[in-house]
């Protein structure tokens, strides 16, 4: 019985053990079917070459959909498979993961005597993902290249040469690349060939050009170019040109230069002399450059490089300085009837916003930048909100009520966001030790993403605060509403379950525009005067560290960070009044000097809507991780104040920039302070660990008061004038005792004048007249019983007075009119009429009562002599 009973045991233990590995075998032996096309990027024809394939694996899906975020999850199986195409195709069967990586190597190639062997087409590596269906296609495009080989020198002349990749990253990070003369064709592939010079890809046949970064002594790190002198590089496929690189980049810079600063005089700025200077200087050490050795000439061009970065930089400077002057401040004019008055003007807040988030160090220092512009971001908790996406109100109230609280009560302008609200943008929600970023009610919409439902709770987000807030608080001023955050990058996920299972993929471009068009709707209606802006990633330095193409799914959800991308989103009608941009200075991937802000900003401007800086940064340091360059001659908080100075002066002299919100590090603390895991150390805070002021934070103090006009207005023959920051400010008038007259809240405007003029109607000779009864009326009181004489005087008098009072009675609808107005230039072109009753003063009134009192008596008097006579 025992051995029966022992058998039927391992009989089904047998039968269970095989049905387990039936079932894994079903899961890991499912396949994907993959079909890549291979093209010519000019003429759509088949392109031949060999293929690699690669994929990752992890535990589930989505781990392995999110490759990059999942790195220390996730393992890349490198070259499953290679094989060489068919009429530029592979048509395989892959095992099912969520990413997969492809390496081609084109089969054209030229054989060079000096170079070798080098490829008529680019090289091209990719990724793309499993997203539930099971039949993967996509085209593939390859451009045919020639090369260009780089000479490439030291400072001091000495020849560069390098061993492969590692080289490269470590003198420039590999920030080189080949682009067409339209920027249109970007090509990243380079090779090293005879004697360590590296060869960069360049599109064949087109006018190209080299863009590449590096270190600039006496400047710093820059974003450089070499054009073949304006003529370009036209290169046959697989074809050599060679060049002198410094050489090259120094020519074509200081014709870029030299354009753009002829540009500027053009438009009417006025240049420092030392730009002139500069660029001479430059010029000379350039001519010399061209009659020199290779060595000597790489030498000369590099000190040349230097003259003209600093020129171009102090040109740019020049013209931010006089924008400010010309767009930002303002004129304010009071006109008074004589110098007997005082005038004091106090600042309610400039247009002009800056914020940092304190987090857990609310201090002096950050009420005193608050003062100034009585701004903040409003924040409400994901915890808070009903199911259906809706704000309670006293969650509203609570939220301002603390804000305002930590402010002093100096908030008076808001920028409220629905950044995370949308489609499923926060990576970190769903990443082991982050789940709890959203609540439960909100995981049950996102993970798996109900498109529906979603929009639904977006809508509601932003309509029950706008209700609220705005019948609540009329008087607080809603400076922006944002959107979404970086709908244009990968980040933006939507959740789908496939047989059981979750997958992660970046938002359709279709969903996000669908999104942010219903939203907006609902915004507008509810606040028909709400600025709507959508924010960005990480702005790029420049357009090489453009990798999209790297991505092949990446054109059906995002686009390259950049102008284009914001200009796509209205171009399909996404209405908005601005972007918001991340200016991380002196990141790896980020801008550097005030060259590349400078141009990102008039690239943004060009799209003819507003600009606000969402995330601002500047170190003072280098990080834990080695995530900055240095500016100039290394990192220091004087190097920090000093470019966080001529970054303001770039921003504020771009008219289309409305606000600075110097991202997360009020003081030196963690990469991502928000987080209960440790992050790397980052040295961006205006204030130490230890809560101490940098140099950057008086900078900031010392920037915009410097600006911004406070105190007595001089007057002269009842006139005077200030220039200060445009803004909001509160003008008293006070007459010569100290008495205010009036107190009142005026615009000033950015490149105008503002009138305040007083005019005061009276009757001057009238006002004399009244002092001098007022001497009279004592003496007669004294004279009336003794001075009989006196009264034939008085009797005529009285005759006076009835007409000076019924000239009194005419002049009452007499108006006194207090008019402030408003002049764009030097034209008038607003008037604020404020008319009130005409007021008698007490004093008037008073001496009316006095002189009909005095006349009573006086006729009583009269009355009596005349009867004493008749008795």
């Amino acid at each position: 019985m025992k051995r029966v009973r022992l058998i039927l045991f391992l009989f089904l233990f047998t039968l269970s053990a095989s049905s387990l590995i039936t079932i894994i075998s079903a899961a890991s032996s499912e396949k994907v079917h993959v079909k890549l096309t291979f093209v010519d990027g000019y003429t759509g024809k088949p392109v031949e070459g060999h293929v690699w394939l690669s994929f990752w694996q992890a535990d589930e899906l989505w781990k392995e959909n999110m490759m990059w975020e999942m790195e220390d999850e996730v393992k890349f199986v490198q070259n499953y498979l290679d094989m060489d195409t068919r009429n530029g195709v592979i048509d395989v069967k892959l095992p099912l993961h969520g990413g997969y990586a492809v390496w081609f190597g084109p089969k054209a190639e030229k054989s060079n005597p000096r170079y070798g062997s080098l490829p008529e087409y680019e090289p091209r590596w990719a990724v793309f993902r499993f997203t539930g269906e099971l039949e993967i296609s996509h085209k593939i495009i390859v451009y045919p290249i020639g090369f260009i080989a780089l000479d490439m020198y030291s400072p001091d002349g000495k020849k560069l040469t390098f061993k492969g990749e590692e080289d490269l990253w470590k003198y420039n990070m590999e920030r080189v690349a080949g682009v067409s003369s339209d920027s249109k064709i970007i090509i990243h592939y380079y090779t090293v060939v005879e004697n360590g010079i590296v060869a960069i890809g360049v599109p064949a046949g087109k006018p190209s050009k080299i863009i590449w970064a590096t270190y600039v002594p006496g400047y710093g790190w820059a974003w450089l170019e070499a054009d073949n002198r304006g003529e370009y590089y036209t290169v046959g496929r697989g074809e050599v040109v060679r060049i002198n690189l410094v050489l090259e980049t120094s020519l074509t810079m200081y014709r870029l230069a030299k354009q753009r600063i002829d540009a500027f005089k053009a438009q009417g700025y006025s240049l420092s002399e030392n730009v002139t200077a500069m660029m001479k200087q430059a010029k000379i050490l350039l001519d010399e450059a061209l009659r020199s050795s290779s060595s000597t000439a790489a030498k000369k061009s590099w000190e040349a490089l230097r003259y003209i970065l600093l020129a171009e930089e102090q040109a740019i400077l020049d013209r931010s300085r006089q924008n400010i002057e010309r767009y930002r401040m303002g004129e304010l004019h009071v006109i008074l009837p004589s110098e007997n008055y005082k005038v004091n003007v106090t600042l309610d807040y400039p247009d002009f916003f800056f914020f940092v988030e304190p987090y857990q160090m609310v201090n002096e220092y950050w009420r005193e930048i608050v003062k100034i512009f009585k701004f903040n971001l409003f924040c409400v908790s994901f915890w808070e909100t009903l199911e259906n996406g809706v704000i309670p109100e006293e969650t509203i109230e609570a939220c301002f009520k603390w804000i305002n609280e930590r402010a002093g009560g100096n908030v008076r302008r808001i920028l409220f966001s629905g950044h995370a609200t949308g489609p499923g943008y926060y990576i970190d929600a769903f990443i082991p030790g982050e789940e709890n970023y959203y609540p439960e009610h909100m995981l049950r919409i996102l993970r798996p993403t109900d498109e529906e439902a979603v929009i639904n709770f977006s809508k509601n987000w932003f309509k029950s605060f706008i209700k609220t807030f705005r019948r609540n608080h009329p008087d607080v001023g809603v400076v922006e509403y944002i959107t979404e955050d970086e709908l244009e990058y990968r980040n933006s996920l939507c959740w789908s379950m496939w047989n059981d299972e979750l997958l992660v993929k970046p938002c359709p471009l279709d969903y996000k525009i669908r999104w942010l068009k219903e939203v907006i709707k609902t915004i507008r209606e509810a606040d028909p005067n709400a600025k709507i802006f959508m924010s960005t990633i990480s702005a790029p330095g420049n357009i090489i560290l453009n990798h999209t193409r790297e991505d092949l799914d990446y054109g059906w959800f995002g686009r390259f960070t950049s102008p284009e991308a914001i200009r796509y989103f209205i171009e399909n009608g996404v209405d908005i009044d601005g972007v918001n941009v991340q200016i991380h200075m002196q990141s790896l991937n980020g801008v550097w000097d005030v060259i590349s802000l400078y141009d990102l900003l008039e690239g943004y401007s060009e799209l003819g809507i507003s600009i606000g800086i969402l995330e601002f940064q500047v170190p003072s340091n280098q990080s834990e991780e080695r995530d900055f360059v240095p500016w100039r001659d290394g990192f220091s908080e004087e190097n920090q104040a000093e470019l966080l100075r001529r970054a303001l002066t770039v921003m504020l002299g771009n008219p289309r920039v409305v606000g600075i919100c110097y991202y997360t590090h009020w003081f030196d603390t963690m990469a991502r302070p928000w987080t209960t895991t440790k992050t790397p150390f980052f040295y961006v805070g205006l204030l130490r660990a230890d809560g101490t002021p940098k140099p950057a934070y008086y900078a900031l103090l010392n920037f915009f008061k410097s600006r911004i006009y406070q105190g007595e207005i001089r007057l002269s023959d009842g006139r005077g004038s200030v220039k200060t920051l445009e803004g909001w400010y509160y003008v008293t008038i006070s007459d010569e005792d100290g008495n205010v007259i009036g107190s009142y809240r005026i615009h000033v405007d950015g490149g105008s004048k503002t009138y305040l003029i007083l005019h005061q109607y009276e009757n001057q000779a009238l006002k004399a007249e009244v002092k001098k009864l007022r001497e009279e009326i004592e003496k007669s009181r004294a004279r009336i019983s003794s001075l009989k004489g006196e009264i034939r005087r008085l009797e005529q008098d009285v005759h006076e007075k009835e007409a000076l009072i019924a000239k009194l009675r005419e002049q009452c609808p007499e108006e006194i009119t207090k008019t402030a107005t408003t002049t764009i230039t030097t034209t008038l072109t607003e008037t604020i009429t404020l008319q009130k009753d005409a007021i008698w003063t007490l004093e008037t009134y008073l001496l009316i009562i006095c002189i009909a009192i005095l006349i009573v008596a006086i006729t009583l008097v009269i009355a009596f002599l005349r009867r004493g006579r008749s008795m």
